[in-house]
């Protein structure tokens, strides 16, 4: 079933953000002195890192962390895996969204409100409309608006 609900997208999506923030943090802090450590070396590697992160678990599992924990999974319209340019696209289009978002005050809460009313309304938000992916919830026996 094709989940339009938003909200399980946005907890999981915070989840593997988390996530993949603290691994990336303590990898600098392991690699970098502590002391050097600030926005202008952490934003450039936490982005990267993000689309990495979802790019990898996409295309090897057609879920991540944050989503299997919501039961979430990211598959094609035919229900087969994401290949890895898919993913890789998806994970741009959505990681690079939210972080230029991030450079502008309250934008973020903007892009969020716009993309559920366009999930809801089309079923796709704009990262996953370019390759038609579609995010299922497979044990829910019913449609979720």
């Amino acid at each position: 079933m094709q989940l339009r609900n938003p909200w399980r997208r946005l907890w999981a999506k915070v989840l593997d953000f988390s996530v993949a923030g603290l691994i990336t943090t303590g990898l600098i802090a392991l690699i970098d002195q502590p002391q050097t450590l600030n926005v202008s070396t952490v934003l450039p590697c936490l982005a990267l890192s993000t689309i990495a992160y979802d790019t990898l678990f996409l295309a090897t599992w057609s879920t991540t962390p944050g989503k299997r924990l919501w039961g979430l999974t990211v598959q094609t319209q035919r229900h087969s895996p994401l290949s890895w340019e898919s993913a890789l696209t998806r994970s741009v289009w959505v990681n690079g969204l939210l972080f230029l978002s991030g450079l502008i005050p309250l934008m973020p809460f903007v892009l969020l409100v716009y993309q559920k009313q366009r999930l809801c309304r089309s079923g796709f938000t704009s990262w996953d409309a370019p390759q038609q992916t579609l995010v299922y919830r497979p044990d829910s026996s019913h449609h979720t608006p």
